[in-house]
């Protein structure tokens, strides 16, 4: 049992180590230090165009045999199957300009975001 646990607290810290990783890694480096410590100062909108944004769904198929109440009698579903659509939506690009806190250094980054209509 306390093996298990050992285990348990290595891939939770592991999950987590990754998850900072990943996010200091998003982080925009200065073009001067190198340095992924800025802030952002100013966001400007540059332009917007439509887009097809891709979404998935899951669908469960449940057996016939059905109680008296209309419920499912087995919990699990028979199969489950996956459907792929697209949805209208808008790119928005912005120009993002950033402060190196350690150089002082002004940079600026085009980055978007990704909305459904």
């Amino acid at each position: 049992m306390d093996s298990a646990w050992f285990w348990l607290v290595i891939i939770i810290l592991g999950v987590v180590g990754l998850v900072i990783l990943v996010s200091y890694l998003n982080r925009p480096k200065c073009p001067k230090c190198g340095k992924r410590d800025s802030l952002s100062t100013s966001r400007k909108t540059v332009k917007s165009e439509r887009i097809s944004i891709k979404k998935e769904e899951t669908i469960k198929h449940y057996s016939k045999d059905q109680t008296a109440a209309g419920r499912p009698i087995a919990v699990m579903p028979e199969s489950v199957s996956k459907r792929t659509y697209t949805v209208p939506g808008i790119r928005t690009y912005y120009d993002v300009k950033y402060t190196c806190r350690a150089c002082g250094e002004s940079f600026t980054r085009r980055e978007y975001t990704d909305n459904e209509m």
